[in-house]
Parts: C-alpha cells; structure tokens; sequence
C-alpha cells in the first residue's frame, strides 16, 4: 500500500524486478512466478543429489563442524562471495552440505559440482532443468522468492572448458542480483591455472572473496565424537600412532574401516592399506578390484573424469559399497572423493613409474593430478630403504621441456610427510650434495608456495580488532604451513654440514618464520645459534671458515656473497634476543675491525640490540664515530668535524636516529653515557685547547653553583646548531625520553639530573633541561627557578625563540621512522614558548616565588648595570627586565586583567632602542632603492634622489659617512 501511495502521488510506474526488489527490502518472501514452478523443483532435485554423494557421516556421528559453519553465517553478513578452504579431507564439502540443506529450507540453493553439473553453458542448464524463460528471470524470481545462494564444491576441479562455461554464466547473472550470494569449496593450494579461469567481471561485482578454513577436528569436535561414539576414543587418542592423521576427517573414516590401524602413523600407510587391500576387499576380489583402481588412476593421469565399466563384478559390487568409488551415470565408475584419487595416482605410480611417459609434462599438472604426484613422492620416500626411489622420481619428472610444477610436486612430499624429520634425514646425503642444491630447491619452492604476504594476514587479523602495526612492508611474507619450520630446524640440526651454497636459501627461509621465530625460543634458540654461526665466520675479518663448500666449491661472486653475508646480517640480529653470548661477541668483534659500513648496516637493528647487548652496542658506536687524534693536531685541520665521515651516517638529526633511545629505554646508564660522552668529545674538539673561563652558564642548582661550559653548545639539539649530527639526534632521543618518563609519572628532579649530567657537562645539556621543564609546566615551576633566574639564559632562550621560528632546514635525506619524530618534538609546548614569558608567574609570595626572585636580584647585581646600546640579548638588560617584571608595582589593570609596565628609565631605553631600530630599517630600504635605480634609472625619481642627499649626508645614516 505505501508503494503504491508514494507511486500514485508521482503518477509514476515500476518495473517488475524494481518492484520485487523493494518488497523484499520490507522483508516479503514471494512465492515465485507458477511458470518456474517445475524448473524449481528440478533444481531442487538435481542439488539434493548434489548434495547427498557428500558424505558427512563419520563412525556412525553426523558431525556439522558448528565453529565452521558459525563463521560462515558471518562472514554471509558481509560478503557476496565466500571460499571454503582447508587441506584435503578436513571436511570443506561437508561443511558446504550442512549450510547449503540449512538454507534450503528457507531460501533457493543451486549447487553445481564436478560431476553432476551440465556442459554447455547455461543453455543446458536450462534444457535439463526445463526452464521456459532467460537466466535473468528465473534466477530473480529465486532471489525473489527467499533468496538464492549459487553452491560450488570443489571449484578448482572443474576442468573442462564446458563445465565452466555453465559455472561462468551462471555467476555472470547472479552477480546482477543483489538476493544472490555464490559459496565455494576448494583446496588452499589452488593456484591461478586451477581457479584462474572464474569471470573476473562477475567476481569484480560480486566483491573479494571472503576465506573461511575448515581445520581439522579441535578438541571439543573430538569430545563429541568420542561422547557419541565411545569406539572412537582410542584411535583419537593424541598416543594413538596414527594420532598424526586421525583428526583429518576423511583419513579418520579410511582408518575406522581398518580392523587394527595401531601401524598405521601416516596417510602415505593408510593409502598403501588401503591400495594393497583394495579397501578391504575379500581375497578372491582384491585383484580385480585393484584393477579397477589402476585403470581409474591411469585415466586419471590423462586427465580423465573416469571411466567405463559395463560388466557387473563382484569386485566392483564391493567397491561401491565401500564408497571407495561412485556410479554418476550407468556404467560410468568415478573415485567417490578426491583423496582416493590422490592415493590410487601416487600407488599405482609408485608400482609403475613408466606411466609418466606417456604424460604430457610441458604443461602444470591439473589439481585432479598433482596432489597424485605428491603421494608417488611420498610412497617412493616412505617405502624405500634410501631416497633412490624419490631422486628417481625427481629426475623423471624433469626431463627436458618438463613444466617444474610436475617436480615440485614430488619434491615438497618430504615436508608434507608426517614423519618429515625422519625423511629429512635418511635423505641428508642427497639434500646436500652438490653445494646443497636439492635443499636449496626445497627451501625455494616453500617460500614461493607456502607463504602468504604479511599485509595480506595482517589485514584479515586486524578485521578482528587486533591491533597490529600500521605498516608491513609489501615484500614481507610469513610461512602458512609447517613445512619452513621442519626444514630450518633440521637444517640447524645440521648446520656444520650445510654448504655455503645453501646459505641464501635457508635464510630466506628463516625470513619468512620470523614472526613464530620471535615468539618460539626453541625454534628461535636453533636458528639464531645457525645463523650467528655462520655470520661470524663470514662477516669477520681473519677469522677461519669452517663451512663446507667455501674454499674447494667455486667462488661466490662478489656481489652475490655481499648480499648474502647482509641478508644473513639482517636476520641474525632480528633474532638477537633468542642468543645474546652470540651478539655480545659478533659486535665486539665488529668494534675492533671499525668498519663504518657494518656498523652503519648495523644501527638500525638497535631496537633488538639494546635489550640484549646494551653495554656493547654503545662501544661499537662510540669506536666508529671517536677517532684517535694525534697529539697537538688542532680542531681546524679537521675538515670533517668532531668525529669524521661516519657521522654522516646520523644525518638528518632525529631523535628515531638508532641507537640512542632504544639504549636509553634498554638501560638508561648506558644510553646516558653513550649521549654524554659523543657531546664531551664534540666540545673538546670545539674549545681546541681553548679554556673555557666564563664562557658558559653559571646557575645555582639546590643551593649549588653550576658551571656549563662553552655558551655556544646551547643549541646543539637543535637541527643544523651542531656539526656533528650524532650528537644533536642523540640530545633530541634523550629530551624524548625524559618527556615520556615525566609522562610516566617519574619524579621531576631525578629526570632533569639524569639530563643535566655530572660536573663539567657542557650548555648543551641546559637546552634539552629547559625543552623538558617549560614543556611540563606547570608541574616543573619549582624545578625552572634556577633557570628563570640566570640573565644569560633568558637572553640565550629569546635568541632560541628567533631560531624556532626559521625551522629546522632542508633535509638531504629521509628521516628514519621511530616512536617520537622531528614533528613530535615540534608540538612540544617548548618551541612555541619563551622562558621570559613564566617569568611573572614567580611573582607569587611562595618559596618558588622567593627563590626566583632573590637568586635574580643577586644575578643582576653581579653582572652591573647595563649599557645604552644593550638589548634583549644583553644579560645586563634581560636581568633588569626580568626583575622588574617580578616587581608587582610594575603590573596595570588593562581590560579587566593585568599588563607589564615598564619603569621609566626601562621604557625610556626601550624608546631608544625601537628608534634605532627604526631608523637603521629606514637606512637598509633607503639603501636598497639607491642600489636598484644605480642598476635600473627608471627606478629613480626626484623624491628618491633628496632622500638620497640627506642619506650621504647622514641626516639618515649619523656618522657612517663623511665624505
């Protein structure tokens, strides 16, 4: 009624679709055009079959997979298209059965799998479903009529162009239909040529696909099923032998068919039994059942669905009973699943290599083949007494023009073994002949295959309200799978016998295990102890190499051996916390060579170096940047500064220039003498010799007198004050820390001793003291009164104000990323305020108030009575200023508040001061227009020449000229 009010008002029409699609916003279920009626219930028909050749019945328990089928109905709130994945026979189509039967009985389902589903495209979808109209109506009146959802099991097994083309039309009309959403099955390792073939413009309306695993069965699926099923407890007990493989749903209903399953530890056995069986076949039938199989895993190998049987047979009787195969159409045998497929391709394989032969391997294997090869690897591994079995596989499948997906195949058995580390091990020999090439391979084809970019994973955790670091790099990726960790721990196992060729490889490995690495001592403890190994032999000087394959194999090149001992480098200080013995001597080492390109390679690993060898990662800064200067040698022949070339390194000046607040944070007297030191050494080479006297500050810290050396270091932590970079960056990391431990709650005086430093500390320490105290005020009003009260300060901290305002300069080079940046130092209240400006703030009658004020009447007295000429940046004049501006008789009501007045003589001097000020403005203009019209006559004119005159004959310029 409210449609047709707010249309008549218009005098308007709608569409037939428009108007279906309103009505089920309201939440109207239609019951659907009678013309489709027949077509519905086909549909209806030809998805129940679909459904019912997925078995989900295991030991007599129908298990549904409750936390599988939870995230589903999630991430249906979300997403349009939503991919089931999981590892072969964890459940991924029982999990599709028991949401597409929960849907059905409230909605439409179309469910399409390998077998059952037309060739042809739509159009014989339409004939066999009898549907008198175009894709377009029928499946809006699905969505129309309860919503529809379009159901693919096992989407990487569609091979034929035909079967696609239905599965492609399909998704072409469905993803017009808002009511429609698309769930599909498939393998976690199905890579663009098995799935590469979906519409991308239906997948680009639809939206990214959504992935829900399917794991195998977690403790609480276990519980169930043995609660249900007491019979199940022991073979799903973790000391069962087959423990390893039972929690995998499909190997769990091969096992239970087993009487006595104790020998069976892996799927490569249960797949033998099973092949050697005939799946429990009666002794006269094993034989010609086992033909039956073998003709099917050879039409399998030729890419063939199945294959034709029209003679009955006792054998065939028992394999279809036993489920070990189906019967899709009369007389036409398929496998019932696709891991019996894998099983009978690798069996029969393993009886016949030669098979391969005839096998066209120039291009990939289909996903309906090469999890068959996989298993020919792992029978060849599992079977035989050495790894001749499995090499020989190698080789046959790399024969000339031979696709390397086929070797790979076979190749990645060895980890995907169960009893992998045992394999690793009768096959070592081979793994590390000529300079570990067939390990160099493995490791290789598991990063390229086996891992996920980290952006990628990150961004599906942080869906979840993890907070995760804002950037990852693109290039970073982390292992999906088990197969890194069992390689990189048994190559720690056995790194004295690793050749030097495989060293690149077993660290790209490690890279891609960093994050379990961080967070697993035992697999962090092996690797670090491996990779640390080897950089100390590779990346000192005169040290012996012990490595096998690094003085009789062929020499590295130059450029390849540089980026192997840096990438070796960068990942054995990422794991410097799980050996600390090791990095303590690996940079006390590097310290004695005082190589400024290591220890420049080296600095921005400071983070992970500070925790574990604080005390030698200082020594290894100070030996690269402190340079043994001959005696009498002045500061003046030193064209590079305090500390040489290697400081360059430091450059732009930032408190995030490693390693300075990472020691600070790691262990503060560390850090504190690391800053100290760099900023004493840059004032010895400074004062060249040179006695201080009274250059310096003088201020009277709790009733002590302090003196700070050499005024112009003051504005050493400032950009572009200092010469020396490093010591500016490590000023600036030492006033971030102390912000952040005022932050903290930490105690005002024991933060701005650990600033100032011991006795003989020179001015520039006073720069960060003050940046820290005015930019926590006013908690820091008792600590500020020496400060307030020094003349010399005040003039100097006016000065600083000018300097704030002209910024830091241009930077040469990027800054380094790091928690507290140039810009956070910039937003700290200190840039933007002046000491003189709290000055009337100790006008108060407290113990702050009094201090201030008598510590600067003393200061002023000493310094005397200022000059004519003296201004703001004359101490004599800021003391008076200062001190008047503490004098509550100078204060005047001005708009309902109080304004500083100065005393007579003070303004009278201050008119002085503007005056001159004024007039040598005038000058400068009056001098540069004389400039431009001496250049350019038309510039000139009559009132230009008489200022001119009176310029020359100093009514303007006073004595400067007397010609």
């Amino acid at each position: 009624i409210e449609i047709a009010i707010e249309t008549g008002k218009v005098g308007g029409s709608i569409p037939r679709q428009s108007l279906i699609e309103m009505l089920r916003a309201r939440g109207f279920h239609l019951a659907g055009t009678q013309d489709f009626a027949l077509s519905r219930a086909k549909l209806a028909e030809m998805s129940r079959h679909a459904l019912m050749e997925i078995g989900t019945i295991v030991g007599g328990v129908n298990l549904p997979r409750l936390g599988a089928l939870a995230n589903l109905e999630k991430a249906r709130d979300k997403y349009r298209f939503i991919e089931i994945t999981g590892k072969p026979g964890v459940g991924k189509s029982g999990v599709l059965r028991h949401l597409a039967e929960r849907i059905s009985r409230e909605g439409h389902v179309i469910v399409l799998d390998p077998v059952g589903t037309p060739d042809g495209g739509w159009s014989a979808l339409a004939q066999r479903l009898e549907i008198h109209g175009t894709a377009k109506d029928f499946l809006w009146d699905l969505a129309a009529s309860g919503g529809g959802v379009l159901f693919i099991d096992g989407l990487e097994m569609f091979t034929s162009a035909e079967r696609r083309r239905t599965v492609n039309d399909l998704l072409r009309e469905i993803a017009d239909i808002p009511g429609f959403s698309v769930i599909v099955s498939k393998r976690p390792d199905a890579g663009v040529e098995d799935i590469g073939w979906i519409a991308e413009d239906a997948v680009a309306k639809l939206g990214a696909p959504c992935q829900v695993v399917v794991d195998e069965l977690n403790d609480d699926e276990v519980a169930t099923l043995c609660a249900a099923a007491p019979e199940l407890r022991a073979l799903l007990s973790p000391d069962h032998p087959a423990a390893s493989i039972a929690r995998n749903l499909y190997r769990l209903a091969q096992l239970l068919k087993i009487p006595k399953s104790t020998g069976i530890r892996t799927e490569a056995e249960l797949a033998h039994h099973w092949w050697q069986s005939a799946d429990g076949a009666s002794p006269e039938n094993i034989r010609p059942a086992q033909r039956l199989l073998a003709k099917l895993a050879e039409a399998a190998l030729a890419g063939q669905d199945g294959i034709e049987v029209p003679d009955d047979s006792s054998a065939r009787t028992h394999l279809l009973r036993r489920q070990t195969l189906s019967e899709p159409k009369r007389d036409r045998l398929v496998f019932y699943h696709d891991v019996l497929r894998d099983w009978a391709i690798g069996a029969r394989l393993s009886e016949d290599i030669t098979l391969l032969d005839s096998i066209d391997l120039s291009v990939p294997p289909s996903p309906r083949v090469a999890r068959g090869i996989e298993f020919a690897g792992r029978f060849a591994l599992e079977q035989g007494q050495n790894d001749a079995k499995w090499t020989a596989l190698l080789g046959v499948l790399s024969r000339p023009g031979a696709h390397p997906a086929w070797r790979r195949q076979a190749l990645m058995a060895i980890v995907h073994s169960e009893v992998s580390p045992q394999l690793l091990n009768s096959c070592r020999a081979a793994l590390l002949v000529d300079g570990g090439a067939l390990l160099v391979e493995l490791c290789t084809a598991i990063v390229a295959t086996e891992t996920d970019s980290a952006d990628s994973l990150f961004k599906k955790i942080a869906a979840e309200g993890v907070e995760l670091p804002a950037e990852v790099p693109s290039s970073f990726r982390i292992a999906t799978t088990r197969s890194a960790i069992t390689v990189l721990l048994w190559c720690a196992a056995h790194a004295s016998e690793v050749p030097i060729q495989a060293i690149p490889a077993i660290v790209e490995l490690s890279e891609v295990l960093l994050l379990p690495i961080m967070y697993s001592p035992q697999i962090g403890r092996a690797t670090a102890k491996m990779l640390f190994g080897w950089l100390m032999q590779l990346d000192l000087r005169d040290t012996s190499i012990t490595i096998p394959g690094a003085t009789d194999a062929p020499a590295l090149e130059r450029q390849s051996r540089t980026t192997m001992i840096e990438d070796l480098r960068t990942m054995a200080l990422l794991m410097a916390s799980h050996a600390p013995d090791d990095t303590r001597a690996y940079l006390t080492a590097i310290a004695k060579e005082n190589d400024h390109y290591k220890v420049k390679a080296i600095r921005p690993f400071s983070k992970s170096l500070a925790n574990v060898a604080p005390s030698e990662l200082a020594a290894l800064i100070k030996s690269s940047l402190i340079e043994e200067r001959s005696s009498g040698r002045s500061r003046r022949v030193s064209l590079t500064g305090a500390f040489g070339f290697a400081d360059t390194d430091y450059m732009p000046e930032s408190p995030a220039q490693p390693p300075f607040l990472d020691l600070l944070d790691a262990d503060p007297e560390v850090g504190l003498d690391l800053i100290r030191t760099l900023v004493d050494v840059a004032a010895e080479h400074y004062k060249d010799g040179r006695k201080a006297g009274t250059d310096g500050f003088t201020v009277v810290i709790d009733g002590k007198t302090r003196f700070f050396p050499w005024v112009e270091t003051y504005f050493w932590s400032r950009p572009g004050q200092s010469r020396e970079y490093s010591v500016t960056s490590g000023l600036m990391a030492l006033e971030a820390w102390s912000h952040e431990r005022l932050e903290r709650g930490e105690d005002v005086d024991v933060v701005l001793h650990d600033i100032l430093g011991p006795e003989g500390s020179c001015a520039a320490n006073l720069r960060v003291a003050l940046d820290v105290l005015l930019s926590h005020w006013p908690r820091t009003r008792e600590a500020l009164v020496p400060f307030v009260a020094n003349p010399l300060l005040l003039a100097k901290d006016r000065a600083r104000a000018g300097l704030e305002r002209l910024g830091g300069g241009l930077m040469m080079k990027p800054e380094p990323r790091g928690r507290v940046m140039l810009a956070d130092l910039a937003k700290r209240p200190s840039r933007s305020i002046m000491l003189e400006q709290l000055v009337p703030y100790y006008m108060a009658d407290d113990d702050a108030g009094r201090a201030a004020r008598s510590l600067l009447a003393k200061a002023v007295k000493e310094i005397g009575p200022y000059t004519a000429e003296a201004n703001f940046g004359d101490p004599a004049f800021m003391g008076s200023y200062a001190l008047n501006m503490l004098d509550r008789s100078n204060w005047v009501e001005v708009d309902g508040g109080l304004g500083y007045k100065s005393p007579p003589a003070e303004a009278e001097h201050l008119e002085r001061l503007e005056a001159h000020r004024q007039a040598h403005v005038r000058s400068f203009f009056i001098d540069t227009k004389i400039q431009l019209a001496i250049g350019d006559p038309s510039k000139g004119s009559p009132d230009l020449a008489r200022e001119a005159v009176e310029y020359v004959t100093n009514d303007l310029a006073g004595d400067s000229y007397t010609d």
